[in-house]
């Protein structure tokens, strides 16, 4: 008897060990690489945005995100930095805000529309010289 209570705390100790171990262990929402986009939005509203780049821009998430794996470019490591458009990206982000907050939103007019990415860039990965 005193055997078969042994092997129950034992078992019962890596179980619980176990569910510790999965409790903190870091979540997807922890891989995140977020320098200009606040740190809690949601995932829902993250999308959105980067679907907003990539209709912007006529491109696909490799675009500004480098691949987890060179032997399969498809898998992209969202949170690494190794792709310099992902910092390009970040510039217009900022610059694009300050326009917003600095000269836009200043002027009293209904019909102003705020700056997007698309306001530049119009479809195109870089925007077009007149």
């Amino acid at each position: 008897m005193k055997f078969n209570l042994r092997k129950i705390c034992v078992l019962g100790s890596l179980l619980l060990l176990i569910s510790f171990a999965i409790a903190w262990t870091p979540g997807k929402e922890d891989d995140r690489n977020l320098k200009v986009l606040p740190k809690d939005i949601s995932s829902d509203s993250l999308s959105i945005i980067m679907d907003e780049f990539t209709e912007a821009l006529n491109v696909d998430c490799a675009f500004c995100h480098a691949p987890k794996d060179p032997q399969n470019p498809r898998k992209l490591n969202y949170a690494s930095d190794a792709n310099h458009l992902k910092d390009v990206t970040r510039t217009m982000m900022r610059m694009t805000y300050e326009m917003n907050d600095k000269y836009i939103k200043s002027i009293k007019q209904n019909n102003i529309h705020l700056v997007t990415c698309y306001t530049c860039h119009r479809g195109n990965s870089v925007p077009l010289e007149k």
